[in-house]
């Protein structure tokens, strides 16, 4: 944590009486006085006395962030937060509307991220957190990266950190929903803190790198919009903003161990005894795993049987760990025990289009564990549960814009420079017409995978968080250069599937489910229950982090929303040649 004083910058724009084309909005100042609360709070909150500015003008705005920065000492933390309208210039820097801004007047009427970036490069403060919810934030990169190329910025900021935190991408809007006190973005930022759930190693202390892990995950799933952070010469976790509202030391540890004694009845011997014992000696570093279970308990976030289940395998797992590998980054890993990988030469399947070739892989049924274990991922992906998966053929590809137009005789893309680009502005409903007229058209069944059927396909084998190298296997953010590419151009995973990764994401045919409680273990969709307006999507895309192509990563949108980084491909039960 900082050594010196932390200063909170928290502005918020929502009435624009100079210019009716900027529309009100609602959230702005609900959002400042709720995060200045948050920040101020005894319970979690880290600083004092924050400078609050509401509907005030850019001249008023701009002298008093310049005191702040002039008086803060070089071991002091400066948090500057804005809600409100973002709007680029004709060059793509952005600009923070003020009460008196004018669309038509823009640089000289608000606040340009250029000139934040200036007093950052004037004075001494080195810890700088800037935080904003505004439509097309992402763009305030383009007044610190030079180039992007990220090594130089080193330099350019010579010892001073900087951290970025947005609510979007340069080119998505940021949302306030009907009926919600806060913004979409702010909304989840102030949950993360007051709830506790931002605190991902449960250190009591909450950072912008939490922030953001916490915000990248939650925001997306309830609309299209997509945080983005940059980080130029400090780590995220370097910078704290809050203390955790979890229960820590002594009276986290009282309050597991009358827990435990009042289920004295209810659990295993072996079970009550070790947990005892583990509150008892409380080595955190040792038994972080268990101490998180007995969290997740004393929360009531799981059964009492999911409980005693999951300590029983984990105290399995410790006796019969397998000797220590070399760290050596993103790599292939070997199965588990238990897991039936054994894989045949995949074989496939050639369906002729109208004159187009569509591939089918197939893929041999066997055992995987799908999801992520306890301290990965996110709650969606939990709990870590066996499936068994019988054979199937899966697309070797994405369904390409040519496949699409040869069954549906149209090409909805927004991208199409070549034909073997993914088809994407896809809908789940849109996807399902498809597989119901290529099956007419070959006489065979074809359907959209099941979510089991899809990670099994994507992970081929692999248990970490990628089939392989991400760079090497998947277009994403990093190496998309901010658009689809034609599918096969990056290597196959062991099964031969070509962009299970990244490109496009992927509809699956299942209703969505917040957790995996109750998911079906026999490679089938999950049907019953659930959200039944959603359905889920897989793989990540070329507009998103990479974090979100991950194989066990979960995305879900509404049956009929289409967007420019949503396709699919489709499967097919194996049958005998």
């Amino acid at each position: 944590m900082s050594e010196g004083r932390r200063h909170a910058i928290l502005i918020a724009a929502g009435q624009f009486p100079n210019d009716p084309s900027l529309q009100t909005l609602r959230c702005p100042k609900n959002d400042v006085e709720g995060l200045a609360e948050t920040l101020t709070s005894p319970d979690y909150g880290l600083f004092s006395d924050p400078m609050i500015s509401i509907n005030d003008p850019h001249h008023k705005i701009l002298p008093a962030i310049n005191r702040v920065f002039k008086h803060a000492h070089r071991t002091d933390q400066i948090l500057i937060y804005y809600s409100g309208h973002g709007k680029p210039d004709a060059a793509g820097h952005l600009y923070l509307a003020a009460s008196d801004t004018e669309s038509d007047a823009l640089e000289t009427t608000s606040i340009a991220v250029g000139t934040l970036r200036r007093l950052i490069d004037n004075y001494a403060c080195k810890q700088i957190a800037l935080i904003l919810d505004c439509c097309f934030s992402g763009a305030a990169d383009k007044d610190f990266l030079k180039g992007a190329v990220d090594d130089a910025l080193q330099q350019t900021f010579h010892d001073r950190g900087i951290y970025i935190l947005t609510a979007s991408s340069p080119s998505e809007n940021a949302r306030e929903k009907e009926g919600d006190q806060y913004s979409l973005f702010t909304k989840h930022i102030l949950q993360g803190i007051k709830q506790g759930e931002a605190d991902r190693d449960g250190d009591g202390l909450i950072s912008m790198s939490d922030v953001y892990e916490y915000v990248r995950q939650r925001v997306p799933k309830e609309g299209p919009q997509y945080p983005r952070k940059w980080e130029f010469g400090i780590q995220g976790g370097e910078l704290i903003i809050a203390r955790s509202a979890k229960l820590h030391g002594v009276d986290r540890l009282r309050l597991f161990r009358e827990k435990i004694k009042s289920l004295d009845d209810v659990l295993l011997p072996e079970v009550f005894d070790h947990a005892y014992k583990v509150i008892r000696e409380n080595q955190p570093g040792r038994d972080k795993e268990h101490l998180t279970l007995l969290e997740s308990l004393f929360e009531e976030r799981i059964t009492i049987s999911e409980f005693s289940s999951r300590w029983l395998k984990l105290a399995n797992s410790r006796e019969s760990a397998p000797k220590p590998q070399p760290d050596i980054g993103r790599r292939q890993v070997s199965p588990e025990p238990g897991q039936d990988l054994k894989r045949e030469e995949p074989g496939s399947l050639s369906e002729n289009l109208n004159g187009v070739s569509l591939e089918m892989i197939y893929v041999p049924g066997g055992r995987f564990n799908m999801g992520s274990p306890e301290g990965d991922g996110s709650d969606s992906e939990r709990p870590l549960h066996e499936v068994t998966v019988p054979s199937f053929y899966i697309g070797k590809h994405q369904v390409t814009q040519e496949q699409w137009q040869s069954v549906m005789g149209a090409n909805p893309s927004v991208f199409k420079d070549g034909k073997n680009l993914p088809v994407e502005t896809i809908s789940w409903n849109d996807a399902k017409e498809f597989c119901k007229k290529l099956s007419r058209m070959t006489g065979k069944e074809y359907r959209l995978p099941s979510e089991a059927e899809w990670e099994y396909a994507c992970r081929a084998g692999t248990t970490g968080d990628y089939a392989g190298d991400l760079d090497a296997l998947g277009w994403y953010d990093g190496n998309a250069s901010g658009k689809t590419h034609p599918v096969g151009e990056m290597e196959p995973n062991a099964y031969g599937l070509h962009d299970m990764h990244g490109n496009v994401w992927e509809w699956c045919e299942d209703v969505w489910h917040d957790t995996y409680d109750g998911a079906p273990n026999d490679g089938k969709a999950w049907l019953s229950g659930g959200d039944t307006g959603r359905r889920v999507l897989r793989g990540g895309s070329w507009n998103y982090n990479g974090n979100y192509c991950r194989s066990a990563d979960r995305g879900r949108f509404a049956a009929g929303y289409r967007y420019i980084s949503i396709g699919f491909r489709v499967v097919s039960t194996a049958r005998t040649r």
